[in-house]
């Protein structure tokens, strides 16, 4: 009987650290792995194993913030795309890019016109990260 208790416990104990360690796996993947594809399916893991509930401090680098955002909106996690792109445009606030994929994820899946205009507008100043961008920006918002 004793056997079994400490058996139950061994158990329970590994498998309360499995989720977090199968999450930690993830992030550490998300952000160092130099494969994009790879990356992007790390990132996928990370967000499907709670990351954004889990309340971790996620690494600054803006590569890191590129692949976990376009592995929100591959999910279909709009909301969180939002907040990632939007933490994005507060970390680099130089960067073109954030404001341009967060302007554009508000336009294009959100339908929220309004509230893009402030990102693409700052994109657009910066200088947009990609060619077609402005062109877009024009043709939908009257830039």
């Amino acid at each position: 009987m004793k056997q079994l208790a400490i058996l139950s416990l061994v158990t329970a104990v590994v498998g309360i650290g499995q989720p977090q360690a199968q999450l930690r796996e993830a992030l550490d993947g998300c952000s160092t792995i130099a494969s994009e594809q790879l990356a992007a399916v790390r990132c996928q893991q990370a967000i499907e194993a709670g990351l954004f509930e889990s309340g971790w401090q996620l690494p600054e680098t803006q590569r890191f913030y590129r692949r976990l955002g376009f592995a929100a909106e591959q999910l279909g996690r709009f909301d969180d795309a939002v907040r990632v792109y939007r933490a994005g445009t507060r970390l680099f606030s130089d960067s073109p890019e954030f404001f341009a994929r967060l302007g554009l994820l508000l336009l294009d899946v959100l339908d929220a016109r309004a509230e893009a205009l402030g990102p693409l507008d700052q994109a657009l100043r910066l200088g947009s990260a990609t060619k077609e961008f402005p062109l877009r920006a024009q043709a939908q918002c009257g830039f």
